[in-house]
């Protein structure tokens, strides 16, 4: 895992963050990604 100096919130809101882009990724065209 990553175990920084990071707190727990900073992490879990930056995997939102990645996890909510990712699903937009996924389900959005190649076309629409810049």
């Amino acid at each position: 895992g990553r175990s920084g100096g990071r707190p727990a919130k900073l992490y879990r809101f930056n995997d939102s963050r990645y996890r909510v882009t990712d699903e937009f990724a996924a389900l959005s065209p190649p076309s629409v990604q810049r």
